[in-house]
């Protein structure tokens, strides 16, 4: 059964989650674009496959109504292999 794990993570240290086969991750990320600050999925070169795929990427800009205003990424990454 496909589980979604939500988890509250602060992101200044990396941080390592368990996860099995088929589960879901709802991340949900400050960003702000105009600036060069934007999360991207790096998979490690050394791995053959990735260990994620993602299933929902989209970006909601802010509705403040300038052209630079941050935003929130909103990713759903599936564990595809451990």
């Amino acid at each position: 059964m496909t589980e979604l794990h939500q988890t509250e993570l602060l992101l200044e240290s990396p941080r390592y989650l368990e996860a099995e086969v088929d589960d879901l991750f709802r991340l949900i990320l400050l960003e702000n674009p105009s600036t060069g600050y934007k999360w991207l999925i790096n998979h490690r070169q050394e791995v053959d496959s990735p260990a994620v795929k993602v299933v929902y990427d989209r970006f909601k800009p802010a509705n403040t109504g300038t052209l630079s205003a941050p935003g929130i990424r909103y990713l759903t990454l599936k564990v595809v292999d451990k």
